[in-house]
């Protein structure tokens, strides 16, 4: 019985080890080295990833890129033909992509990825997307620990914040994040405009650079923007929030229970004010002027909720909803979600934004210059 059983195994194993081998022959190998334009391995660039797609059957496989040395590899792809891409997109890097790539049975295929500079021509302290992961870099490799409170109890939403994403759905630009035509960087937002609206839009857009430029040339925006570092300072009555990259850069959330006033003199930023829900904060803000870009167009009944959350001590979550019943289409509304991580160790810089009429600025997202 004993004989029996042992014989038994020995071809199980070897039935295994023909298997694996099988699948060895009929895979290959994918290592290579991510480079910059210079020919350096672009190093300390955290979440980088090469990716690729088989042609025949499109599964995807991904495979890390290491912050110290640039390398990657794929030790198991199934023969094929794949369609290759390195995700880094940005300020910094250009997105690599490549088709055709052969994986052959057996064989280890050597790749080298050499990434076009962004917009900024390879300028690293311009790369907003590289500095935030840097600033970022801390918090995120720290153990959890619970969310800091205030002396009754609530959350405490100060410190320095770097937003690791938060377009609008549907679009980017306007209020509490991206203002259109400046500032984020966003695409045209995507909101059924009531006819009114609509057709002061095409006026607005057929003016071309005459026409309203916003945050372009220095105008102040709805509200500081999310778009890479911002801070909060908070007391017992009132929350601070303060901004790189915006016009002023600050504003003010009352936490005293006031509600809005009755005679408000229209502002840039409207008038804030906050009162809790558990730990949440509901931000509530109207009272905008006409001149201040949120969305594509808006009317004085625009109107911002901001719902804030600090489930821990390093991330930060905003959820935003914009709608405007005057000049927007029943039920349109735009939404948009901030997730803040900790910039431990990290200050809000001086931002001077100064208009130069004597050189237009491209602005792809309005149509303008």
């Amino acid at each position: 019985m004993r004989l029996t059983f042992t014989f038994s195994l020995l071809v199980v194993c070897v039935a295994l080890t023909s298997v694996l081998v099988l699948a060895q022959q009929a895979s290959g190998v994918v290592t290579g080295t991510v480079l910059d334009q210079n020919g350096n391995a672009v190093t300390n660039f955290a979440g980088g990833i090469v990716q690729v797609t088989n042609t025949a059957t499109a599964a995807v496989f991904k495979a890390p890129v290491s912050e110290k040395t640039g390398e990657f590899q794929f030790t198991a792809l199934p023969a094929g033909t794949y369609d290759l891409t390195a995700p880094f997109g940005g300020a910094l890097y250009q997105t690599y992509n490549e088709k055709g790539v052969v994986v052959k049975a057996g064989e280890t295929l050597a790749k080298k990825i050499v990434l076009g500079w962004g917009m900024n021509l390879g300028t690293i302290g311009d790369a907003p997307d590289v500095l935030i992961r840097d600033m970022a870099r801390k918090a995120l490799s720290m153990p959890p620990q619970p969310t800091p409170r205030m002396p009754d109890g609530k959350p405490d939403f100060t410190g320095v914040w770097v937003n690791f994403g938060g377009f609008p759905e549907g679009g980017g630009g306007g209020a509490a994040g991206a203002p259109q035509g400046g500032g984020g960087g966003g695409r045209p937002l995507q909101v059924a405009l009531q006819p009114w609206a609509a057709e002061k839009l095409k006026e607005t857009q057929a003016a071309g650079p005459a026409g309203p430029r916003g945050a372009r040339i220095c105008l102040p925006t709805a509200q500081p923007g999310w778009n890479h570092v911002f801070k909060f300072v908070q007391a017992a009555s009132t929350l601070i929030n303060i901004a790189e990259e915006s016009t002023p850069g600050f504003r003010q959330i009352f936490l005293d229970g006031r509600p809005h006033p009755q005679n408000w003199n229209p502002a840039w930023q409207g008038h804030s004010i906050g009162k809790w829900e558990g730990d949440t904060l509901v931000v509530d803000t109207v009272g905008f002027n006409d001149e201040v870009q949120i969305g594509p167009i808006h009317s004085d009944q625009v109107h911002v909720v901001e719902r804030m959350q600090r489930p821990d001590m390093a991330h930060l979550e905003i959820e935003i909803t914009t709608e405007d019943p005057g000049a927007w289409m029943p039920g349109a509304v735009m939404k948009q979600n901030i997730h803040g991580v900790l910039a431990l160790d990290q200050e809000i810089l001086e931002f001077i934004c100064q208009e130069n009429n004597r050189l237009p600025i491209a602005a792809p997202s309005t149509g303008g210059q």
